[in-house]
């Protein structure tokens, strides 16, 4: 789940190449290794409103770039940006920090209950 805070200031495709790398290099080291690529949560309305860097939109258009990238290097995909949106698109504000992007522990509790059930055995 690397890239939230990078979106502001990391053009889609650079943040593509740098993780492409680093899967590269992680697979070399383990590969054995199961690996699962998360994709970006939203952000509330809330702090789109405050800081415009930060669109559902633009996170869409990361997250495709991340399903191809996972395709690509033939590991897992976690769709967790839906899981995670209201019915606006928005994170729902019952996982959300004041922030807008980050999750409180209710967040965290409802990001492991997924796992358990969204990751292979």
């Amino acid at each position: 789940m690397m890239g939230s805070n990078g979106i502001a200031w990391v053009p889609p495709d650079d943040l593509a190449d740098k993780l492409e790398l680093f899967l590269s290099q992680l697979m070399a080291q383990q590969p054995e290794c199961e690996l699962y690529l998360m994709s970006i949560p939203p952000v509330t309305q809330e702090k789109f409103e405050k800081d415009s860097r930060y669109s559902n939109e633009s996170i869409r258009q990361y997250n495709a770039l991340l399903f191809q990238l996972a395709e690509k290097k033939g590991i897992h995909y976690l769709d967790i940006n839906s899981a995670f949106q209201d019915s606006t698109g928005a994170l729902n504000m019952e996982y959300a920090e004041a922030d807008g992007m980050h999750f409180k522990k209710s967040g965290y509790d409802y990001l492991y209950q997924y796992l358990k059930t969204h990751t292979a055995a």
